[in-house]
């Protein structure tokens, strides 16, 4: 066999095929927004991350700030920084109404990232992550919200109300629960226990009193405060009864707020899916959860990526 046979044989790589255009996905929660942009497969090529995107916490002009950030930083590590994507989704946290969606959505058209755009509700994006075309998402992570969507395309929601007057079953509602224990016990009110002393222990305070500048602080956040709910999941672990009874408290709430979005759409046995960082991260709450609502629910997909579920949707966008 002479030397120009055996080149024609030889083993040649295939090309690495350029996309032919760039997807953005951003999920914007109430703690942090994260952005990703893939590729026209849906392939992740670049991630970026900012602060918190929920507009009734920091007003949209640094809402709209932290998902230029996130979307920017997608883009570098993407090397798309001078492309223009096919499709947008952008998910966020508090953006329930027609008119939020819409005052949103008129700021990423102005932006001319994308050919499509489309803004939606945090809750969204988990079930464009399982490619259900109707179920309930739950999420509990700094706040909760349960958003659910039929075949008929109708879609409802329950709670999502802020931390004032709302978000039941939250990292930040078990957090204030447990130093509400904390000070009453203080008080003589109830009897002093492991739950207190491990709101103290946590935050580096001798006594009670030390807890009032760390949480009426003017720069305390609520993202901030939200951060002592994995104290009460690790007593809960160790059978501390009060934690455990305030962890039950909290599925219980969340296990409401799935049934009043099944009832409202109709839905029977619907499937869930799981998302923030409290049901993704803790296993005692999902599974309190599921405790709640045996017997009404069907298969449950745990979401660890929503910014995936806002690039599913918007590849939707171009493929309709």
């Amino acid at each position: 066999m002479d030397s120009a046979s055996r080149s024609k044989r030889r083993p040649v790589g295939k090309a690495v095929k350029p996309p032919v255009g760039w997807i953005i996905g951003v999920d914007g929660g109430g703690s942090k927004t994260v952005a990703v942009v893939a590729d026209d497969q849906g392939r992740i090529k670049g991630r970026g991350e900012a602060g918190t995107s929920n507009h009734h916490v920091v007003g949209w002009r640094a809402a709209f700030a932290a998902i230029a950030q996130a979307i920017g930083s997608a883009n570098a590590e993407a090397g798309a920084t001078k492309q223009r994507a096919l499709s947008a989704c952008v998910g966020i946290a508090g953006a329930d109404s027609v008119k939020d969606q819409g005052h949103a959505l008129a700021w990423l058209k102005r932006q001319g990232l994308a050919d499509h755009n489309l803004v939606v509700n945090d809750g969204a994006l988990l079930l464009g992550a399982t490619g259900q075309q109707e179920g309930v998402a739950v999420v509990s992570g700094t706040g909760s919200i349960a958003w659910g969507r039929n075949t008929l395309g109708r879609h409802a929601r329950s709670g999502g109300w802020g931390h004032l007057i709302g978000d039941e079953g939250s990292g930040y509602q078990l957090s204030i629960e447990a130093m509400r224990h904390t000070v009453t016990a203080a008080d003589g009110r109830e009897p002093w226990g492991p739950l207190p002393q491990a709101v103290l222990r946590f935050y580096g305070c001798k006594d009670p009193a030390g807890l009032l500048p760390l949480i009426y602080g003017p720069q305390v956040t609520k993202a901030e405060l939200a951060r002592l709910a994995p104290v009460v999941f690790r007593l809960a672990g160790r059978g501390d009864p009060l934690a455990r009874r305030l962890v039950d408290d909290a599925a219980a709430a969340l296990a409401a707020l799935v049934k009043a979005v099944s009832r409202e759409l109709g839905l029977r046995r619907p499937p869930l899916a799981f998302g923030g960082s409290l049901l993704v991260r803790q296993k005692a709450l999902r599974d309190a959860l599921l405790g709640h609502l045996r017997g009404s629910i069907g298969k449950v997909v745990v979401v660890r990526d929503p910014a995936r579920g806002a690039v599913q949707l918007a590849r939707e966008q171009i493929e309709t």
